[in-house]
């Protein structure tokens, strides 16, 4: 089984500097994304807790819009990936450098503290490898650190956010690179959901 597959679930994530609301529009419509889709999800950044995060020494965030969608299998994500329909859209879509500025990648789902489903607010944090490090450390010290301080927050707590870590793996890779995309840079992704959120993480 891939590291990218859970029971009926094969997920995969892209990130872009943009809007993409007609280009996923026409994605949509596809033949091969109804049969192979189970789901798709269309994250767009607001400034909810942009405040908050710069108290917290973040810099402040460019805008992004994360896509999650989801298939059953890896052979699903495959067939869609291979589609002439979907080769020519992204063709076409590098009239505004949508193979430029999309990273798009396979992603291992590790519950936190609990799954997003259902969750009204969700919080997004993209963490790239730092030039110091490998991919290997960064993964190593990620975990051990920034995943038990964030999950040990009191805030993070009382307002019963939950944490997924999604790791990046290369089981799209080649197909990424096939339809003229850049490989992706080494990365992490923190989503967190809640119902409500009361005061500052």
């Amino acid at each position: 089984m891939p590291a990218s597959t859970q029971k009926h679930r094969f997920c995969a994530i892209g990130i872009h500097k943009g809007k993409l609301e007609a280009l996923m529009d026409k994605f949509l419509v596809l033949p091969s994304a109804q049969r192979n889709l189970s789901k798709m999800e269309i994250l767009f950044q607001n400034k909810s807790i942009e405040d908050a995060l710069q108290s917290a020494g973040f810099s402040p965030t460019e805008p992004h819009v994360v896509i999650v969608v989801e298939s059953e299998t890896l052979e699903h994500m495959t067939e869609l990936l291979r589609d002439e329909e979907v080769q020519k859209l992204v063709e076409n879509a590098k009239e505004f450098g949508f193979q430029k500025s999309a990273s798009v990648w396979a992603a291992d789902l590790q519950p936190i503290t609990g799954s997003v489903l259902g969750c009204r607010r969700r919080y997004i944090g993209i963490y790239t490898t730092p030039l110091h490090l490998s991919a290997a450390q960064f993964r190593t010290e990620f975990q051990s650190d920034w995943v038990e301080k964030w999950t040990a927050l009191p805030a993070v707590e009382s307002n019963k956010v939950n944490l997924e870590l999604w790791q990046q793996n290369t089981a799209v890779d080649e197909h990424m690179h096939n339809l003229g995309l850049s490989r992706a840079e080494p990365a992490f992704v923190v989503h967190g959901g809640s119902q409500e959120w009361d005061e500052d993480p």
